[in-house]
Parts: C-alpha cells; sequence; structure tokens
C-alpha cells in the first residue's frame, strides 16, 4: 500500500498526543483497498476497507511484557443488535424540546435533486471539539489514554466523512469534565443538553484559547454499562456553525469497540444535516422508531452508516442483515443532504482546500419497464477525470410518501407500491448489479432486502461512483414495475443437471408473461447458458422472437449443475429469467 501523511488533528489537540501520526493508505495491488492507521506510544491502528466491502481493524492488545496487535473483521464481531441502544433523532419524544425544530428543518433542508448527484470539487475543513465526562476518563484508564482512544476514532470517522462527502474534519481540542459538573448525565439526552454547558464555561474559563474561538462543532462522549437504558446517541440536525452545534452526544460502553467510531459518525452525519435512512425498526423497548419522509430510504433497519442497524431489535422482518456490519458507507441520500448543507448554512465555518478533485462522471439508462416477480440486473458506467480507483454501489432512493413525519412503515420484504424495497450492499469494483444477487438466485436461497417487487410500482435507484479520495458522482434509472400477473420465468427446463441434454437440441421454453407487449420493449430474446454458477453467460442464440420457446444445442461437454438463462437480446431491456430457480418474493402489503 501507499501510505501518505494526512493531519485530522490540530496542533493544540496534538500536544497531548505528540507522537500520534495519520496516513491515509491506498492499495497498489488492489486499488480499491483503502484505509487509515495511525502511530502513537500507545501502539498502532488501522482501518482497511476491502475491496469486496468488508472493514478490517487492527488494533493493540493489552500484554504487560510484548507488544501484540489483533486484526479482525467488522464482519466477524458480535454487535449485540437492539441492546437498548438508540439514536433519539427523529423519534417521538414529547418532550424533546427540539422536536418542532427539528420537523421544521426537515421540511425545509432539501437535497440536491435527484437525477444526477454528488460532492464538489474542493474539501471543506472543519473544526470539532471533543468533550468528555469523568465517567468515560475513568473507563478507560485516565486522560491520557482517552486521547489515545479519540484520537484513533477520529481518525476513523474523518475518513469515512472524506471519502464520502469531501469534508475533513481537523480534531481542534479535546476537553474533559473531569469533577462531573456538566457531562454527568445518564442519558444521551441529558448529555448532549449538559455539553452546551461545559462549552460555555470553558469559554469563561479560557477567554484566549484560538480553538474556543474558531470551532464549528462539538461532541459529548460518556460511558454507560453494557445493558443499560441509558446507551445511546443523540443530536440535533443541521446545526454545524450556528449557535447550535454542541448539540450532539454519545452514550456507549465499549469505546474501544469496533463500532464505536460508527456510532459518533452516525450523530455527526445528523449535526451535518443527514437524517435516519431505515424504514421499519422495532427498539429493545417495543417502541417502533419513527422514520423520515425525506431519508426513509432503505427497507428494515438500513445498513449504512445513518441507518438503524445497531438499534433494532425482534423477527427477521425489522434487522437487516444483522451479520453484515460492514456497509461503512453513507447513503447517496445521505451525502446528498449532507453535500446540500456543507455547501448552504454549512458554508458559513467550513474553509474550502485549494486542491482540485472532480467527481466520477456517471452514466445511467433514463428508464426500464420490468413484469412484477422477475429479476432484473442494473448497470451503468463511469470515468474519472484524475484516474482514480472507482467503486460502485446501486442504492434505492424511493422515500415515504406520506407527509406525516411518524407514518406508518412496511416491514422488510413486504410492498406496498412505494416504500424502500431493496437493500445497499458495500460497493464492488464493477457497475452491475443484479437483484437479487446472482449467486443467492442460483442456490434458491432468500437475500433479505433483494425480494421481488409484485406491485405496480416504481423503483427510483442511483448508482452511486466513488474515487476513494473525496469525489463521489451518481446518476438514476427509474424501473416501472407493471404488474401481469406471472413472471417471466422459464418453465422448462427445471432442471439444473443438463447433463443428459449435452451437445443435444433441448426445446426451451418460458412464460412470455405479457413481455412481448410494446412497453416493454423485448420482442426478442437471447439464449444463454452458465457452467461457473453465474460468473459468466455464454450466447446459445442470440437473438429469437420472444414467443415463449425455442429449441437450441447445448454444449457438448456440462459440469453437474447448469443454468440457462432468457434476457431481452441487444439489451433493450434489464429483466431476466434463469432456469432451477424460485426467487423470493415480497409480501403484498
Amino acid at each position: 500500500m501507499n501510505a501518505i501523511p494526512v493531519t485530522v488533528i490540530a496542533d493544540q489537540a496534538a500536544e497531548a498526543s505528540p507522537d500520534f501520526r495519520t496516513w491515509r493508505i491506498f492499495g497498489i495491488d488492489d486499488a480499491l483497498v483503502t484505509g487509515i492507521i495511525d502511530t502513537s506510544h500507545s501502539g498502532f491502528h488501522g482501518m482497511v476497507l476491502l475491496a469486496n466491502g468488508e472493514t478490517v481493524l487492527i488494533n493493540p492488545v493489552k500484554d504487560k511484557k510484548t507488544r501484540k496487535y489483533i486484526s479482525f473483521s467488522e464482519k466477524s464481531q458480535n454487535k449485540r443488535q437492539g441492546e437498548a441502544f438508540s439514536c433519539a433523532v427523529g423519534d417521538d419524544h414529547s418532550t424533546h424540546s427540539a422536536h418542532k425544530e427539528l420537523e421544521a428543518l426537515d421540511i425545509s433542508q432539501s437535497p440536491m435533486p435527484l437525477s444526477r448527484r454528488g460532492t464538489p470539487t474542493k474539501t471543506l475543513n472543519y473544526d470539532i471539539i471533543y468533550t468528555a465526562g469523568n465517567a468515560l476518563v475513568k473507563n478507560v484508564g485516565g486522560a491520557a489514554a482517552l486521547d489515545n482512544v479519540i484520537n484513533t476514532m477520529h481518525a476513523r470517522i474523518s475518513l469515512l466523512f472524506w471519502r464520502d462527502t469531501a469534508i475533513n474534519l481537523l480534531y481542534t481540542a479535546g476537553f474533559y469534565d473531569t469533577s462531573n459538573a456538566y457531562l454527568s448525565g445518564t442519558t444521551s439526552s441529558a448529555l448532549m443538553n449538559a455539553n452546551p454547558l461545559f462549552m460555555q464555561a470553558l469559554k469563561l474559563s479560557y477567554p484566549t484559547m484560538p480553538a474556543l474561538k474558531n470551532y464549528d462543532l462539538s461532541f459529548a462522549l460518556s460511558y454507560g454499562a453494557q445493558g443499560s437504558a441509558g446507551n445511546g446517541g443523540l443530536a440535533e440536525v443541521g446545526t454545524v456553525c450556528n449557535g447550535r452545534k454542541d448539540y450532539a452526544a454519545l452514550i456507549a460502553d465499549n469505546p474501544n469497540g469496533s463500532q464505536y467510531y460508527r456510532l459518533v459518525a452516525h450523530e455527526i452525519g445528523h449535526q451535518f444535516g443527514a437524517w435516519h435512512t431505515f424504514n421499519k425498526c422495532i427498539l429493545s423497548n417495543g417502541i417502533e422508531a419513527a422514520r423520515t419522509k425525506d431519508s426513509a430510504v432503505e427497507p428494515g433497519s438500513g445498513g449504512t452508516i445513518m441507518g438503524y442497524r445497531m438499534a433494532c431489535v425482534g423477527p427477521n422482518g425489522y434487522v437487516l442483515d444483522a451479520t453484515n456490519a460492514d456497509n461503512n458507507i453513507f447513503h447517496i441520500n445521505s451525502i446528498s443532504q449532507i453535500v446540500s448543507f456543507s455547501r448552504g448554512a454549512g458554508l458559513s465555518c467550513g474553509l474550502a482546500s485549494s486542491a482540485v478533485n472532480n467527481p466520477p462522471t456517471v452514466q445511467t439508462a433514463a428508464a426500464y419497464t420490468i413484469p412484477a416477480r422477475t429479476p432484473f440486473m442494473l448497470k451503468g458506467s463511469a470515468s474519472d477525470v484524475e484516474g482514480g480507483a472507482l467503486t460502485y454501489s446501486w442504492e434505492q432512493v424511493d422515500k415515504i410518501s406520506s407527509l406525516d413525519f411518524f407514518s406508518t412503515a412496511v416491514s422488510l420484504n413486504e410492498d406496498n407500491g412505494k416504500d424502500a424495497l431493496i437493500r445497499v450492499f458495500p460497493p464492488k469494483n464493477q457497475p452491475r448489479r443484479y437483484i437479487p444477487a446472482m449467486d443467492k438466485l442460483l442456490s434458491k436461497t432468500s437475500s433479505p432486502g433483494e425480494f421481488l417487487p409484485v406491485t405496480n410500482r416504481k423503483l427510483t435507484f442511483e448508482l452511486a461512483v466513488r474515487d476513494q479520495r473525496g469525489g463521489v458522482g451518481s446518476s438514476q434509472t427509474v424501473i416501472t414495475v407493471q404488474d401481469t400477473g406471472a413472471a417471466f420465468a422459464i418453465t422448462n427446463p427445471t432442471q439444473t443437471d443438463l447433463r443428459g441434454s449435452a451437445g443435444k437440441d433441448l426445446n426451451v421454453q418460458w412464460n412470455v408473461a405479457g413481455t412481448n407487449t410494446s412497453i416493454f420493449k423485448c420482442p426478442s430474446v437471447q439464449i444463454a447458458i452458465t457452467t461457473d454458477n453465474g460468473a459468466s453467460f455464454n450466447a446459445l442464440l442470440a437473438s429469437t422472437t420472444n414467443d415463449g420457446a425455442q429449441i437450441v444445442r447445448l454444449p457438448a461437454t456440462l459440469p453437474v449443475k447448469s443454468h440457462l438463462r432468457v434476457m431481452c437480446s441487444n439489451d433493450t431491456n434489464v429483466f431476466f429469467a434463469v432456469s432451477g430457480t424460485s426467487p423470493s418474493l415480497a409480501t403484498k402489503k
């Protein structure tokens, strides 16, 4: 890897840890690998974002004799989903004084137009201050140890914001309330409300301190015992640069845990104007969390940074792939909200860098019409002026239709014809996505968040393309789903072992499902075969009339498992059928 020095801590904060150094890392053999590493007297820390979407953390292990390190994937860790943790932004707290203010902001703070969104060409720099209560100071072993925890936490947060939103967060100073005069609240709400008082007291005590004059946002940290009802985060939305910039806090039980930095990043995302992305979530107290009309773009709990994956409990219908913790990205809708805020109200204190990085240029087809209950693919292309290593993520952006701030949500894998249905996966190195994923389709296994639509509806997707260096571009495709009463599906053959027909003619039959009408633009189809579990498809017949039957000659040699595919020829549409499969269908709501 190439390691490029980067400053994420200002001189004043660095005085507490003079040997702390940080590098952004970029893969040489695999340019899609990125991350951030840091070193200090406390040891070496790393966060590596792999090309397959996994996040690998490297941390030192306490040992009196030798310095040891542990390297692990976040995906392998037990995340304790739903264990008395929540973020209170948007929840129905009748006593929350800021609720009406937040609701009004949600209406007025509009993201960029959907058709094409992206980051600006110059990075914006913001100064952040961290505060901490005495409980956290004691838990980690003193102020010096907490300095190291915050340094590494902040380095990881800064990478996520820089990569996805072209924002560079500079840790300016840290202040610890060891007297417990202010930051001793037992809930995130109490902690958040105490932080402005603490910051005010600091300004009165140190009126000449540069960091206290010029900071753009602050964040309060505290410790809560595992399973405590106080565990959680809270932040007001869109407060960077203004008089509410101190209203953000987190109480959590493991500041050295693999998810601590992500929880803080979630709350800072609120401060920069981003709302929750989840659609359906039951909290540990049995209450359904309130979704937000401009942001409920992910099914179930959501899986991106502004989702609620850590907070949901209950049946699988409410938790989106709880074993996959590696979706360390901001949803394109969150990116749009953050960029809109930082280039709007948040521009009053953000300082633009001189360096220029152009976001990728993204191309997708404008629209397709497909039959319900039928697999389909999404495809596009992108280019980058600077030649960056690009990653691709197809993300549904349909928002809830109700204007009610607290509206009834559908569960994961339910289709009401309007709300989010398809989940986001970590970015990949190619712009094509099968829905459902090809490996799930061929193995006849369900993929939560990829159940196929069964209603007449529209599915709006954006292809978000990242250059790993603060540039994000996107383009939109609208899929109109038409319920023709049946799926476009292969009815013969139904088996996957085709060796008995190797080298012979085979009568391939499929249910046309009305797709030979003009609205589907599929007068002819291609018939292809895969012998490598969907990694590639080789055409047996380039084009034949879409009439439901055609004789083709199979290859002379076939493996134990083969699948035929029928799809529109000449790329006129994106739906398809694969033999020997039974795609999972959403439940009509």
